[in-house]
């Protein structure tokens, strides 16, 4: 049987036009290179389906019917792929298959006299004559009464409700309680896909099925279809307003869509109808998390504490809201349920939360990791690696990120994309985030990349296809564990080579990623059993810097609150990194140091109080504390250049900010561990000339720190030293940062 026409409309796009006129004269192998070429520039369901036409008539069918599930997944509803998959698995011999998109096309057009007769055939050739018959006597003239098949029993084998399934959809292609069926058959024959189809059908077939409705919200979720969950759920809430389960999962979906406040909405109201659910509880901490609120998490993690055995997830999440608000109190207690979750082999903790934990070493750290990235990953299906691009051609190379705007990670980048050498590397954006009113950084990025792609409302899958589409050789994962992201992209392995990149401190624990990039300092030889991925080593420090980064004059004392004649101890790293031990040194500097003041980021007003509290239990007069709120780029680096000494905390050290402080001109005094975060800030000091600011140890922290500040003349002469190799030494030289990190792309894709 013939498939169904192909909708061509001509575009204006020369390529378009030119693999049009191929394709419909006949001429498939001339136009496949332009179709490959115009999906790899526009992915989308039309570029999809005509690439697999021409793929099918060139008789590449297993290429093609890949490009017609590619077709599928950017629209479920396209007839003329969905038939013409059916027929190249029939051909294949996948019957049962085959019977299942012929199924679904009938669905939709159980008029259509080429799908009836496709599913006509595919029924003859499993041997179901009588549906075959049925099939073609409808075709010719439809019975008024359509009969009704008996859906299977739930104690029948999944294949074989499957298949009693197909025949009762014969009979009636509306009838939802057997697309349902074979939804949950398709979900016990682990072929998540083709469950997800069956249960959209339902849901076509029903609309008012809640049943089905909450099926596909679980299939679409395991998937990584976050529109299509969302879209479940919010019907879902329509037709049970009242159900908590519902909302708490709408709630739950929007804080991983990170809408915190759209999460609030329907959280708040699930908790007040049960307040004990912990389920709702985690959730309800996650948005206040999102949005900052760490006073209102922490007193939700609590009230989950109250009503569940706390796991190593919960303790982890409150020991980083108590170290947010520098509420102590009860941080002896979680740090020793941590260590008892740690011994008795719970890895459920969130891997971000554990890097300023003291205590969650690099060990724990990877279990944890790779609890997390698997869980992610859970339901899956492997794909194979694919193919690396055309040697003769340039390296394609692809940056995945829900920060390509005002952040850390950006202002990092921003300049080794600019250095990429474009006729050697092709280098592709991949944006997580959506970003409604793009500014500067974003601008800069664009025109950085040789092309940046929004994927933040494609779903993992689809995402996926899209970047397999674009034949990616090295793509890299610049959010880790953090943000917006997207581990199921990955899982995927749409590209030949797969790298853990900058945006997460330590490793991702999965099979997937094949390699991290660090440094010697990083992670030296004698730690890599702490990593899942292989170490792929710079030559000087991992993170790379923007040369074309402000530096401001330096503001005025009296401008940013700070006495003109103080010694000015400095931390602008993130509050949940500061630790009691840490801030006992401080003190004890500051008793130290007369007339000197410590200047930290501002927490609210709650957290603020807080630190004032400890520090006068710690002999100190809270008025020597001095806070500094948030700000732009530039103001912040002209205010960073009032300080004398950067103070860093331990175990997770500075990363940006450490940078920030050196090309301020302003030394920085760190400590070395055994975690990526707890040796961040060592590398960039080495890669900086100054190795000798680094300690070994707590005391010799605080040795090093005092001498410092009690030395001026020393201080004076690291001070120029930073003058003088600003823009010679290796921590900012970007020009050859980035032919070092091409080198390396160039080695794992074997180039």
């Amino acid at each position: 049987m013939n498939s169904p026409t192909a909708v061509s409309p001509v575009s204006a796009a020369p390529l378009e036009a030119e693999a049009l006129n191929l394709l419909n004269g006949g001429q498939h192998a001339r136009a496949l290179p332009l179709l490959r070429a115009l999906h790899a520039q526009a992915p989308g369901a039309l570029t999809a389906y005509r690439t697999g036409v021409a793929l099918a008539r060139s008789g590449e069918t297993d290429e093609a019917a890949w490009f017609y599930r590619q077709a599928l997944i950017f629209d479920r509803h396209m007839i003329e792929a969905r038939v013409n998959l059916g027929n190249i698995l029939r051909t294949d011999g996948n019957l049962a298959e085959a019977r299942f998109h012929h199924l679904l096309a009938y669905a939709r057009a159980p008029r259509h006299a080429i799908v009836l007769g496709n599913l006509a055939e595919t029924f003859a050739a499993s041997d179901l004559r009588e549906e075959a018959r049925f099939i073609a006597a409808f075709m010719d003239a439809p019975p008024r009464l359509v009969m009704t098949q008996a859906a299977p029993t739930p104690a029948e084998p999944a294949w074989r409700r499957a298949d009693a399934c197909h025949t009762a959809l014969v009979y009636n292609p509306s009838a939802a309680q057997a697309w349902l069926a074979l939804g949950r058959a398709y979900a016990a024959l682990a072929r998540p896909e083709d469950a997800w189809d069956a249960f959209a059908a339902a849901t076509d077939a029903g609309p008012d099925l809640a049943e089905a409705w909450s099926e596909l919200e679980v299939a679409s979720r395991r998937l990584g279809r976050t529109q299509a969950t969302l879209e479940a759920l919010e019907r879902l809430r329509t037709l049970l307003p009242d159900n908590v389960q519902v909302l708490n999962n709408l709630g739950g979906m929007l804080v991983e869509s990170r809408d915190y406040h759209g999460a609030l909405r329907w959280l708040s109201q699930a908790a007040a109808r049960a307040p004990a659910d912990a389920m709702v509880l985690t959730n309800l901490m996650a948005a206040h998390t999102g949005l900052g609120q760490h006073a209102e998490a922490l007193a939700a993690g609590l009230r989950l504490a109250a009503v569940s055995r706390p796991d190593a997830a919960l303790t982890s999440k409150l020991a980083v809201a108590s170290q947010h608000l520098f509420d102590w109190s009860a941080l002896p207690e979680l740090r020793h349920a941590l260590d008892q979750a740690r011994q008795r082999g719970d890895t459920s903790a969130h891997p971000f939360s554990l890097v300023a934990l003291p205590g969650a070493g690099p060990e724990y750290q990877r279990a944890c990791a790779a609890h997390f990235g698997h869980g992610r990953a859970q339901g899956v299906p492997a794909l194979p690696r694919p193919a690396p691009s055309a040697a003769g051609g340039p390296l394609r190379i692809g940056y995945v990120s829900g920060e390509f705007r005002e952040h850390a990670t950006a202002w990092l980048l921003a300049e080794v994309l600019e250095h990429h050498d474009k006729a050697r590397f092709h280098v592709t954006g991949f944006s997580t985030a959506e970003d409604e009113t793009p500014g500067p950084t974003r601008r800069r990025l664009a025109r950085a990349f040789s092309e940046l792609v929004d994927i933040s409302r494609q779903s993992d899958e689809e995402a996926a296809a899209l970047i397999r589409a674009r034949g990616i050789d090295v793509l890299l994962d610049l959010n880790g564990y953090t943000g917006t992201m997207r581990p199921g992209i990955f899982a995927r392995r749409p590209a030949s080579v797969q790298v853990n990149y900058l945006g997460f401190p330590g490793t991702l624990g999965t099979d997937f990623m094949d390699y991290i990039i660090a440094d010697a300092v990083v992670i030296p030889p004698s730690l890599e059993r702490f990593y899942a991925e292989t170490v792929l080593r710079l030559p000087h420090c991992y993170q790379p810097n923007d040369r074309n980064r402000p530096l401001p004059p330096p503001a005025r004392r009296a401008d940013v609150g700070l006495p003109e004649d103080a010694f000015v101890f400095c931390s602008f790293n993130n509050a949940y990194k500061l630790t009691p031990d840490v801030f006992d040194q401080w003190c004890a500097l500051l008793a130290d140091v007369p007339g000197s003041v410590l200047w930290v980021l501002s927490g609210n007003t709650a957290a603020n109080d807080n630190l004032h509290r400890e520090a006068a239990a710690r002999g100190i007069d809270p008025a020597r504390l001095v806070f500094a709120g948030r700000m732009d780029l530039a103001g912040h680096l002209a205010r960073f250049r009032c300080a004398d000494l950067f103070l860093d905390t331990f175990p997770c050290t500075a990363h940006t900010t450490a940078s920030d402080a050196l090309w301020c001109g302003v030394p920085v005094v760190t400590r070395l561990g055994e975690t990526f975060a707890s040796r961040v800030a060592a590398s960039i000091l080495h890669a900086a000339g100054l190795p000798q600011l680094v300690a070994e140890s707590a005391d010799d922290y605080l040795a090093l720190a005092r001498r410092l500040a009690t030395a001026p003349a020393e201080l004076a002469a690291i001070r120029q030293h930073l003058e003088q190799v600003r823009m010679t030494c290796p921590l900012f030289d970007s020009k050859t940062y980035t032919r070092d990190l091409e080198a390396l792309y160039r080695r794992v894709a074997g180039r």
